[in-house]
């Protein structure tokens, strides 16, 4: 009796040690780095996170591999929630690691007031003109949406490339005013980095000062009040007359074009919200990472929400049920590699528009009517209320980039630095 506690304590410690010793590290190939990953995203959902730092820590003290960015990331945050500040606090308190628009200077000398001032920015009355004689890319229009930040009904886009970057500004004229382009409460500029993979959105909002177009520069750049609304930094546009959606007169055969054309360079693919450093902690900013994605399911072929008996609760017909099942798979597009997620902050409101307003989406599947659309939209939010614990539980968002046995080399894919070991203040 009087050696049972020193051999239980002892017993313990053993196989506290041999648990830690039990820890295999991975080979540096393909598939024993996934699968390792799959083990340490296990002990995260179930909410070991000593255990899973502990094992990252043995096997990659320093460095990890570029696929293992997001479990980290998602890992240190579970681990110390304090010590990351919120997206908002972000944008207000914090600069950014790199900003697209540092000063005035950084947009177009046409966009400069003269004398140039660096707390504003100005925007010409004969904007149109100048953007179709510099060649930049531009449509007025009205829109089906909400029209931004000020609700205005027609809007003005433009589009001023470089190798490196896009930056897409939108002023507009008042509701009904197509002769007064700069006379807009806010300002939208949003700058993408194309040189990155995936390329990197940055948005900023400039404020009228009461004079005709001029606005004063802003540092800040927004993102936590524009994810109701945006699935990724840039959105789409979404013109009256656009497409085959309308009743009334459709846009000109150049203007479809030239709206085309916008929507595909800058939209077409995956934008990255943008990302800074916090106490030497990455920060990123944008939806949660482990936000759901409408439109995901484990399984699409024995998924319970994709079977006939649900479509048929959520508003299909026995005569439709398979065209809405084949269009709900939207995270099949939206899945964080072809394009952004529909996260789980963006407004159904938005999801609504798309489906049944401008019926932009799915994409390319112009056979779904009105009935299957309305099905569709009703059997989507079905699901996605239905599906939440399904997705805490598959830790996707942590795993979603390929491994690759050399990323090690830094090439194609740079190992990251594992912050999970970082000593930071609280916030």
């Amino acid at each position: 009796m009087g050696l049972g506690l020193p051999v239980l304590l002892l017993s313990l410690a053993l196989s506290a040690a041999h648990a830690h010793d039990a820890v295999k590290c991975p080979e540096r190939t393909k598939a024993k780095l996934e699968e390792w990953r799959d083990g340490i995203t296990k002990l995260v959902i179930e909410a070991k996170y000593a255990e899973a730092k502990k094992a990252v820590d043995k096997c990659f003290p320093d460095e990890a591999p570029g696929c293992y960015g997001d479990l980290l990331y998602y890992l240190d945050f579970k681990s110390n929630p304090y010590q990351y500040p919120s997206p908002f606090d972000v944008e207000r308190s914090y600069p950014l690691q790199e900003q697209y628009l540092k000063t005035f200077k950084d947009l177009p000398k046409e966009l400069q007031k003269s004398p140039p001032n660096p707390n504003y920015i100005y925007i010409p009355p004969d904007i149109k003109k100048i953007a179709d004689q510099k060649g930049w890319k531009n449509i007025l229009y009205q829109t089906r949406s909400t029209g931004g930040f000020d609700g205005s009904g027609y809007l003005f886009l433009f589009a001023v490339s470089t190798p490196e970057l896009d930056i897409i500004i939108q002023p507009s004229p008042g509701n009904n005013d197509k002769s007064n382009l700069h006379h807009r409460n806010v300002l939208t500029v949003i700058t993408i980095d194309k040189t990155k993979d995936p390329r990197v959105g940055q948005m900023k909002r400039f404020f009228n000062e009461g004079k005709k177009g001029t606005y004063r520069w802003d540092s800040k750049v927004e993102a936590d009040g524009c994810i109701e609304c945006h699935a990724s930094p840039y959105r789409p546009i979404s013109p009256l007359g656009y497409g085959a959606v309308d009743n009334g007169s459709p846009m000109s055969v150049e203007d479809q074009k030239t709206v085309t054309e916008l929507n595909q360079m800058l939209g077409g693919q995956q934008i990255a919200w943008a990302k800074t450093m916090v106490n030497g902690k990455e920060v990123r900013s944008g939806p949660p990472i482990d936000s759901k994605p409408w439109g995901w399911v484990p399984e699409p072929a024995t998924a319970v929400t994709r079977k006939k008996e649900f479509l048929l609760s959520c508003g299909a017909t026995a005569e439709n049920a398979d065209q809405v099942r084949e269009a709900m798979n939207c995270f099949g597009c939206h899945n964080n590699k072809d394009r952004n997620i529909i996260h789980d902050q963006f407004k159904q409101r938005e999801i609504r528009f798309k489906i049944l307003g401008d019926k932009s989406m799915p994409h390319n599947m112009t056979n779904l009517g009105d009935p299957e659309r309305l099905a569709l939209y009703k059997c989507l939010v079905a699901e996605n209320n239905q599906t939440q614990d399904e997705w805490k539980n598959s830790g996707l968002w942590m795993k979603q980039m390929s491994c690759r046995g050399n990323q090690f080399k830094g090439k194609p894919v740079t190992p990251v630095k594992n912050q999970t070991k970082k000593k930071v203040k609280s916030q």
